[in-house]
């Protein structure tokens, strides 16, 4: 794991993504685990990303046996603007979890970005 140095603390690095990485790693199929820090509303709001595991942010903490620790797979943290998401992939880190992402602009990003989502209803119009 890749660590960056503040004075006299370590600080375990957490990589911003693209959502134009993100979708070019999912089409690759790089294996990946894609957490979904948002509270369930959103998910039915705003719609997600295909393939995510929603623990919203709150639950984090309580539910990391839910989280795979396993080297081979990227987990990339996602929230709707990627400030909570942030939080929660450099937490992640600290807990010894290797290879986290967070996906830069959230799930706004992705939706700008052209890709699909699933679910959701955003100015009436429901995607995906």
């Amino acid at each position: 794991m890749q660590h960056e140095t503040y004075g006299d603390l370590v600080q375990p690095s957490v990589r911003n993504i693209s959502a134009v990485t993100l979708a070019s790693m999912m089409e690759r199929g790089t294996p990946l685990h894609l957490l979904d820090v948002r509270e369930a509303f959103e998910l039915t709001a705003f719609g997600a990303i295909p393939g995510v595991r929603n623990i919203p942010m709150r639950e984090v903490a309580e539910r990391l046996h839910e989280i795979p620790s396993e080297g081979g797979t990227t987990i990339v943290v996602i929230c709707q603007s990627g400030n909570r998401s942030s939080d929660v992939a450099r937490y992640l880190a600290a807990k010894g979890y290797g290879n986290i992402c967070n996906l830069d602009g959230g799930t706004s990003a992705w939706i700008q970005s052209g890709q699909r989502v699933t679910g959701g209803v955003q100015g009436g119009r429901k995607r995906g």
